[in-house]
């Protein structure tokens, strides 16, 4: 069986990775840009800006663990749709600036509590980023993190103009023409990612568990990127 590190090192794609992680897959041989909280990247047509996250952070390999530099989150704009990846992160008012800079249509917030923010939180961060829609993420993929979306659902609708959108495992959720974002557990040392492509026509949000941390934007090319959340 191969190890994590020759699995990434045969992998063809291109990885997007805070300072510190990129430095880490490029000595193992994997090709990776390197970027920091406040900058952006073009690539493809897609726009990334990585924002601050409140969390830890580190990368597990057969050889031990490392750090792995400050959490993020990121901000990807893309055929007119900008959508909030929070990634694993409390609550924090920087939000409300990230809001105000990159006006979000789309914000995907945890809510599990424990490791991240609860639903009491996520309530107060959905109103600090301002999206129309918001997509509930890390939670009930085990006990310590389980958290009933319904409750968030009606009382952030109540009481703030903001659609909760609550996907299953599979499900898709169509947003405007050109883009196509999913849920899908993709299992590397570095445990969020962003592959990259195109498909013209469809804008989608699909959960394989509604729980899991990677997004995927697909659009029609060949050329894919990796980038870390």
């Amino acid at each position: 069986m191969r190890t994590i590190s020759e699995k990434l090192s045969h992998s063809k794609e291109k990885r997007l990775r805070f300072g510190e992680v990129a430095h880490y897959l490029r000595e193992r041989g994997v090709p990776a840009e390197s970027m920091n909280i406040g900058g952006t990247i073009e690539l493809d047509g897609v726009s990334f800006t990585m924002t601050p996250a409140v969390h830890s952070s580190r990368i597990e390999d057969e050889s031990g663990s490392f750090d792995g530099g400050a959490a993020a989150g990121f901000v990807i704009r893309m055929d007119g749709v900008s959508v909030y990846h929070a990634g694993d992160t409390a609550l924090f008012s920087d939000m409300k600036l990230i809001g105000e800079l990159c006006h979000p249509d789309i914000a995907l917030i945890p809510i599990g509590g424990r490791y991240t923010m609860g639903t009491d939180a996520a309530m107060m961060a959905a109103q600090f980023i301002g999206a129309k829609t918001v997509v509930p993420i890390h939670y009930n993929t085990w006990d310590r993190i389980a958290a009933d979306p319904l409750p968030f659902k009606k009382a952030l609708e109540r009481t703030a103009d903001i659609s909760v959108r609550i996907l299953k495992p599979g499900e898709s959720m169509d947003c405007s023409p050109g883009t196509v974002i999913f849920f899908s557990h993709i299992p590397t040392a570095v445990k969020m990612s962003l592959l990259l492509g195109c498909n013209p026509g469809k804008t989608s949000l699909r959960s394989h568990n509604p729980a899991d941390k990677p997004v995927v934007i697909s659009r029609e090319d060949p050329a894919t990127l990796w980038g870390s959340i």
